[in-house]
């Protein structure tokens, strides 16, 4: 993208859609390249995304996109905290003081680096439904 693309949350939809049949990388060209967008379709697509703002950087970055491309990856990464008592943290449950920032794991490919938060929800969690 070059920051052209005004249907993102089709594009979006597209990706989610298919996101089982192929995984989908993305590059973002320029200054003006929609960050919701390439970093949205990396998300839905179990890819990664990068951008390139100088034209110097375009090589490196597809080479590395092609070579994340052509290996697995860990999917469906499930993070299990624990307390001081080894008691395990529910963090899914919408009721929780605590949250894990992000709430999913992306795939993470080989020589890459994947950090995960534990920290007390922000906001008061929702009333239980009726």
């Amino acid at each position: 993208t070059d920051g052209e693309v005004s249907n993102t949350r089709e594009v979006l939809r597209v990706v989610q859609t298919h996101h089982k049949a192929a995984r989908v990388f993305a590059l973002g060209l320029g200054a003006h390249a929609s960050r919701e967008l390439v970093e949205g379709i990396a998300r839905a697509g179990r890819g990664t995304a990068l951008f390139v703002n100088d034209s110097r950087q375009l090589h490196g970055k597809v080479v590395k996109q092609l070579r994340e491309a052509m290996q697995p990856a860990l999917t469906e990464v499930a993070i299990e905290w624990l307390d001081a008592n080894q008691t395990v943290l529910s963090v899914t449950d919408p009721s929780s003081t605590l949250v894990q920032s992000p709430a999913e794991a992306p795939p993470i490919f080989n020589e890459t680096l994947f950090l995960a938060f534990l920290h007390p929800r922000l906001s008061p969690a929702p009333a239980p439904a009726p």
